[in-house]
């Protein structure tokens, strides 16, 4: 098991560091781990520091997180640890993929089958490259077979092998042994596939192309998945149709537990705020838009809220004439505070530049995305 750290340094750099490798022996049961982790953070003493703790998505996590909750202080997280379970949005969007192409795997058989023959030996890959040649077809890319843990292999082999369709028809009266060529309507099939896995590759470039990829900029990205996949259910290919309904059942399953700490990071960000929100709300919820929009922007309120009681803890020593003045306005007080909080946020919404604010209020706290990997 990895244990990474990401977080923010009090100059407002990203950082990130390996926080340890664990070695955790067979059978990696909920306990073991949760052991583990919950070691490693004591030792590094960042128990009371955590902002979300991101796991691969597989049930035995998900008891791992309840257990390492028990073990935690809930008032030393965001919202009692209600947004403390991030689950891996790398390892979700690969799992949705890998369920729709489960659904089309016969579709595009043949295709692989081709791949796999003309890639067999060197002979016959010499021989497809001098009838590409031939058919004066550019041979810049190589054939290449996919993998089938691997959904960006698929889409590469696919990519690929469209560009060389008619080399593979012509190769067909040269090898009477190559039996597996795909019919016109398999390469049509083909290239909608092609097309659909192709916006999950550009996300993936968009985000895992960053150094330091962080919360605001998956939730643009996500809410296009939601809708590109709610476009495709209205395909009139059935198979395309089949595989739009299981990529979308497993998104909903992780839309519902991810979208609330994905849309607080939209807010945050300065370029974004509410609008951004607004509109893909206003596209994935229809007449629900206003009450999530409203839902998420309660939520911004009562994280400002958690960080000045925090803070106010930390920096406020109270003396006997302090507490006896504060119990007599307690009311004015609680007034006072929420009036506060309240114009900050809204003074990021209207207006202000919200990292001025949110350095002045956060300095002093690290902010750690923990990432582990691993597991049963």
């Amino acid at each position: 098991m990895a244990v990474t750290a990401h977080y923010s340094d009090r100059a407002w750099n990203l950082q990130s560091c390996i926080l340890r490798f664990i070695y955790i022996p067979a059978p990696h049961s909920s306990d073991r781990l949760c052991a583990a982790l919950v070691k490693c953070l004591m030792d590094w003493k960042i128990d009371t520091k955590l902002s979300t703790v991101t796991l691969d998505n597989c049930s035995i996590n998900d008891v791992v997180m309840d257990k390492i909750k028990e073990k935690l202080h809930l008032s030393t997280l965001l919202r009692d640890g209600s947004l403390l379970h991030m689950r891996c949005c790398a390892h979700i969007l690969n799992l949705i993929v890998k369920d729709g192409l489960e659904v089309v795997k016969d579709g595009i058989k043949k295709i692989r089958d081709s791949v796999a023959y003309w890639n067999a030996t060197p002979k016959r890959k010499e021989n497809f490259e001098e009838t590409a040649k031939q058919l004066r077809i550019s041979c810049t890319k190589s054939l290449s077979l996919d993998c089938s843990t691997r959904w960006n292999f698929t889409y590469k082999m696919l990519d690929i092998a469209i560009l060389y369709e008619d080399v593979f028809s012509w190769l067909r009266l040269r090898d009477t042994r190559y039996t597996c060529v795909p019919t016109s309507s398999q390469w049509k099939f083909a290239r909608d596939v092609c097309e659909r896995l192709n916006l999950f590759n550009k996300i993936t470039e968009v985000i895992f192309g960053t150094k330091y990829p962080t919360a605001n900029m998956f939730f643009p990205e996500i809410c296009k998945i939601k809708l590109a996949i709610s476009y495709w259910i209205n395909s009139s290919n059935l198979l395309i149709k089949e595989m739009a309904n299981k990529m979308l059942q497993k998104f909903d399953k992780y839309w519902s537990v991810t979208h609330d700490i994905m849309g607080i990071a939209s807010v945050l960000d300065p370029r974004c705020k509410m609008e951004l929100l607004e509109y893909y709300y206003e596209k994935l919820y229809e007449q629900d838009s206003f009450e999530q929009v409203k839902r998420i922007q309660q939520l911004c309120y009562d994280l400002i809220t958690d960080y000045q009681l925090k803070l106010n803890q930390e920096n406020c020593g109270d003396s006997p004439m302090l507490e006896s003045s504060r119990v007599a306005n307690d009311g004015l007080d609680d007034y006072d505070a929420y009036v506060r909080k309240k114009k900050k946020l809204e003074l990021h919404l209207l207006k202000q530049n919200w990292i001025i604010i949110w350095k002045r209020m956060f300095y002093r706290e690290v902010l750690i995305l923990i990432f582990y990997c691993g597991g049963s």
